[in-house]
């Protein structure tokens, strides 16, 4: 069988199973189209891999985990969070071209907060927040945050906590033309 070929099964059978378990929805390469409700409108598809770096942490068990992806957040509001992802120690996150809107009068924002999280058998680990400006200056500026913190291999995924300063508008919803998530700093 080609690796090719068992990439694919592996990554379709992982994405299975973890939807089984309950750790991601069924869209987890597509969670960005989710409505504020956390209902997905979209399904698992091989588009939505094809941004996906794979990192293959056990070739011969088929332990495969997302380690750099891309992605897009429409209609955010604070307290949604993305995708989870494999982490050990560093992450970066990269958001190009920022609005806050509700709707009917685009970018009235100037700000959001960006805090990311760590999965683990106690209350998750929060691992801080960071406040992203400079994206909403302009469509091709961007803002990043790093965090960096040893531990063992755990999932992550990062959080909208705040969009303009404030924790809770059931209007005001975040757009983001470009998120990038990368776990390694050497690159």
């Amino acid at each position: 069988m080609s690796g090719y070929r068992r990439l694919r099964i592996g990554l379709a059978a992982t994405a299975t199973a973890l939807a089984l378990t309950g750790m991601v929805s069924p869209a987890v390469a597509a969670d960005e189209g989710s409505s504020a409700t956390g209902e997905d409108s979209s399904s698992l598809n091989v588009e939505d891999l094809a941004g996906v770096d794979v990192r293959i942490t056990d070739p011969l068990a088929g332990g495969i985990s997302a380690s750099n992806f891309h992605s897009e957040i429409n209609g955010w509001l604070p307290g949604k969070t993305s995708r989870k992802w494999t982490d050990e120690d560093y992450t970066e996150i990269k958001f190009t071209g920022c609005d806050a809107t509700t709707g009917s009068r685009p970018n009235m924002g100037t700000s959001t907060h960006v805090k990311l999280w760590q999965y683990d058998v106690g209350p998750d680990d929060d691992l801080g927040e960071k406040k992203f400006t400079n994206c909403f200056t302009g469509s091709n500026k961007t803002s990043k945050g790093e965090w960096n913190r040893s531990s063992s291999s755990h999932s992550r995924w990062f959080e909208i906590s705040k969009i303009n300063g404030y924790n809770y508008d059931r209007y005001l919803k975040l757009e983001v033309d470009k998120v990038y998530v990368d776990t390694s700093k050497a690159d």
